[in-house]
């Protein structure tokens, strides 16, 4: 199911806050992959969309040219008398505003009554225009037409059934194009969702790792090897942006010239010291020193020491020392 992998990388995410677990590249690539399956399915229903769109607009052409056919030069109101050739109503719509409408709208038969009686009967009408039926005469009626006694009513009604008009043609495609949107819509969101989700995920874990990344560079140099067991929870991207990160900030402190002086080693001294005096263990063997008062200090590898910070910084920092309290 989507969306299981990202939360229990969520999971792991909260956990660097504090620790700093190994690389979790399995789960990393699980994501991955479940993020370029549903941008591919959504694309997909981008172009499905596409062409149910352009379908349905080619549906709602030909139905305009079935009733309506192309509008005749000067075709006006006839309570307006006439309109000037050239002259475009107003209220003309034109093919680029409809769209198709349901099949039950309306009806794509047209009956057309004769006024004159039984002996000129009945023609049905097809919407290309055609007559599908003949005539009738006397009391016999063609194959395909009606009585002519079950039209006497009619015969003082239009001569024409009314045919849907523009206006309810545009509000038929207006709602078939809604109701493809709705549906195109649900499907996307519904990919689109999990899939913003994964990414920010994804992003959030990446950056919780490069800001532990960033403090190891600033507590550990070049100069001094990244231990072994912090190496190992680095994958191969991270290490090299351990090393050009710890490289980047070296080489922008020592071009300061106010901090031409400072000889602290690298860029391990974070914080300024709290305190004058401190105790330190031993790491690698460092052999006899001299303090900045005269004195001879020996540090043997693993021997306690309580001395003046100022005397043993830089080792601290080169990683000879490990500050104990």
């Amino acid at each position: 199911m989507y969306g299981e992998e990202a939360s229990k990388l969520a999971r792991e995410t909260k956990r660097t806050i504090d620790h700093f677990p190994p690389y979790n590249d399995s789960l990393v690539r699980s994501i991955t992959r479940e993020i370029r399956h549903l941008h591919e399915t959504c694309q997909s229903l981008i172009r499905e969309f596409e062409v149910q769109k352009q379908h349905e607009e080619q549906e709602a052409e030909n139905r305009w040219r079935m009733l309506y056919g192309q509008p005749a030069a000067g075709e006006g109101d006839g309570g307006a008398g006439g309109r000037e050739s050239g002259e475009v109503d107003p209220n003309h719509t034109t093919l680029a505003m409809l769209e198709p409408i349901p099949s039950a709208s309306y009806s794509s038969i047209s009956t057309v009554v004769h006024p004159h009686g039984s002996e000129s009967g009945t023609r049905v009408i097809s919407s290309s225009g055609s007559t599908v039926s003949g005539v009738t005469t006397g009391g016999a009626t063609a194959v395909g037409t009606a009585p002519t006694s079950s039209l006497s009513s009619t015969s003082a009604r239009s001569s024409t059934l009314p045919r849907p008009s523009q206006q309810s043609l545009q509000t038929a495609k207006e709602a078939r194009l809604l109701h493809l949107k709705q549906l195109f819509w649900t499907k996307y969101l519904v990919h689109q969702t999990p899939l913003q989700r994964n990414k920010r995920i994804l992003m959030a874990y990446h950056h919780q790792r490069v800001e532990k990344i960033k403090e190891l560079a600033w507590s550990y140099s070049t100069t001094q090897l990244l231990p072994e067991n912090l190496r190992r929870l680095l994958s191969p991207d991270e290490v090299t942006f351990f090393q050009e990160y710890e490289k980047s900030c070296r080489n922008m402190y020592t071009s300061m010239d106010e901090f031409v002086e400072l000889d602290l080693g690298g860029v391990g001294m974070t914080a300024p010291p709290k305190e004058v005096f401190i105790t330190v263990r031993v790491i690698k063997e460092c052999g006899d020193i001299v303090t900045d008062s005269g004195a001879v200090l020996s540090l043997k590898k693993n021997s306690e020491h309580f001395v003046k910070r100022g005397d043993v910084e830089r080792l601290i920092t080169q990683g000879y020392l490990k500050h104990v309290a």
